[in-house]
């Protein structure tokens, strides 16, 4: 007999996060100030960089160790983020009236290229950023002295532990990288502006006197070797680029099951052995781009998935698995004859359903945001006879590998956003079928309370956010 495994997974759409609009640029009314300030801030008079970042309002990811924590319970990974910083020249009124203001990303020299692919780390949980060198020595880094009054725009991103310093691809107005996802990685990317309220915040710490050029001229200065003399420094307000997805799973019991059954648990008799999800996997990030002086286009680029793009044939990205072995639940299978034959080996991806309770299946998988996802489920079947969890029992069959199912996922109301968490359970009968529901979690909000223990704890959906379908009343 052919067993069919079907798998139903429905979902609710996503707000767009609202974007706070940019201020309003601040146009010059008299003749531009002088170069030179004369005021010391350094030893010499030199201005350093002392770059911001806004708190993202949302778990930060890393390759191959999960979700980020809290800060004082995950200090490491934290710590341990590198952006990639990039302070290129900028074109202001100032820099216009100069031969050598041309807005060129392909020139090299140090009036055009203020940081290139400078490190950034966060050092504290407020995340205090500050440069680092390749020794991850902390080191200042500064203003132009010859150019006090030019403007330079500021990008970072995060790209994990992905090779890509000096595979960039520059042209006059922007530049560009390519990698390959695998699912493990959360792409960041952040360009630093003032929103219109902390200018005016910036501002009223200043005095109109002996602040005037800033006052008088607003972002025309921002940043600039002015504006760093009185305190107003890069904010980078970071973003996710991917969509991410976490995957539970549970056993449940049909209806109809009879308590008289031989095996009235019957999803004890699956194991997974794989989920993957299809993709294209190959991304051009958008390192910097000249247009994004102006916040809100920026912000629109990031609405439309146009800062990061992907193009490829689809590629089956796996979802790295928790491990929960066969014979941590039949004990007695490592005696049993049949299993004896061909035994699932120490190194077997094998995540065997003993539980009605949600677990957590594995790390959580990010993805390009899309209208749609193919899921592919593959998985083990146990032939066993055997009424619960006693140390005795035999195997029929050992184990038949069933056909791995396909779904397509898709949202009836919206597609799978950027910055956003989908939470996916999977309730499996059996093999009578596999029914699914989905709990929505926005990546904004997530709260360290859903989870119980560490990566194979159990999942308790606490938040206002879930949607249950397909379940019979009595598994509820």
């Amino acid at each position: 007999m052919k067993y069919i495994l079907t798998l139903t997974i429905a979902a609710i759409s996503l707000l767009m996060l609202g974007c706070k609009e940019s201020y309003p640029l601040m146009y010059m009314e008299e003749e531009p100030v002088p170069d030179v300030i004369h005021a010391e801030n350094d030893e010499d008079g030199s201005v350093p960089i002392v770059p911001s970042m806004t708190e993202p309002q949302y778990d930060i990811l890393s390759r191959g160790t999960g979700a980020f924590g809290y800060f004082d319970i995950d200090t490491d990974h934290w710590l341990s983020a590198k952006f990639h910083t990039y302070a290129l020249l900028g074109s202001n009124i100032f820099s216009k009236s100069d031969a050598m203001g041309v807005v060129d990303y392909t020139r090299k020299d140090d009036d055009h290229r203020l940081l290139w692919d400078q490190r950034m780390k966060v050092t504290d949980a407020s995340l205090n950023v500050h440069f680092f060198d390749e020794s991850d020595n902390m080191v200042t880094r500064y203003y132009s002295w010859q150019r006090q009054n030019w403007k330079y725009n500021f990008f970072t991103y995060y790209a994990d532990d992905l090779d890509v310093s000096g595979k960039e691809i520059v042209s006059a107005k922007d530049i560009k990288v390519n990698f390959d996802i695998d699912g493990t990685q959360d792409i960041m990317h952040a360009v630093a502006y003032h929103t219109k309220e902390q200018f005016d915040d910036a501002l009223n710490n200043l005095t109109e006197e002996e602040d005037k050029p800033v006052h008088q001229y607003g972002n025309e200065l921002l940043y600039s070797t002015m504006a760093g003399h009185r305190g107003i420094h890069p904010i980078f307000n970071i973003n996710h680029l991917l969509t991410r997805l976490d995957f539970m799973i549970k056993g449940a019991k049909p209806a109809n099951a009879s308590s008289s059954s031989t095996m009235p648990d019957s999803y004890r008799k699956i194991v997974v052995r794989k989920v993957t999800v299809s993709v294209p996997n190959h991304a051009t990030l958008t390192i910097a781009n000249d247009d994004w002086s102006d916040s809100t286009v920026y912000k629109t680029d990031l609405a439309n998935n146009n800062v990061i793009t992907f193009s490829g044939t689809p590629q089956e990205l796996p979802i790295v698995m928790n491990r929960k072995p066969v014979e941590e639940y039949y004990k007695w299978i490592l005696d049993d004859d049949k299993y004896k034959e061909n035994p699932y080996k120490d190194d077997d991806s094998q995540f065997h359903i003993t539980t009605s309770k949600v677990n957590v299946l594995g790390k959580p998988i990010m993805l390009p945001p899309s209208e749609e996802f193919v899921v592919t489920l593959y998985s083990d079947m146990l032939d066993v006879s055997a009424t619960s969890t006693e140390d005795s029992g035999f195997l029929v069959n050992k184990i038949k590998s069933l056909d791995p199912i396909h779904y397509n996922v898709r949202y009836s109301n919206g597609s799978f956003e950027a910055g956003h968490a989908y939470t996916v359970i999977i309730s499996v009968y059996g093999v009578q079928n596999i029914e699914g529901k989905l709990t929505l979690n926005a990546w904004i909000g997530r709260d360290a309370g859903d989870f119980v223990g560490k990566e194979q704890g159990e999942y308790n959906p606490n938040g206002d956010h879930v949607v249950s379908i397909g379940e019979d009343e009595e598994d509820n």
